[in-house]
């Protein structure tokens, strides 16, 4: 899964939604890019998930 969302991230800006884990909180990848918009690496953004 991660090697596939990293291939997406090359090509577009945007943070990509994972998944919900099991304590219910939302996990989306962000890309992390040098000054010339190369990806150079990216994080993991937890947020907790308040949809039912």
């Amino acid at each position: 899964m991660i090697k596939s969302s990293v291939e997406k991230l090359k090509n577009h800006g945007k943070e990509i939604f994972l998944t919900v884990n099991e304590r219910n909180e939302r996990i989306y990848i962000v890309p992390v890019r040098d000054k010339n918009g190369d990806l150079i690496g990216y994080f993991e953004r937890f947020e907790l998930n308040l949809q039912k």
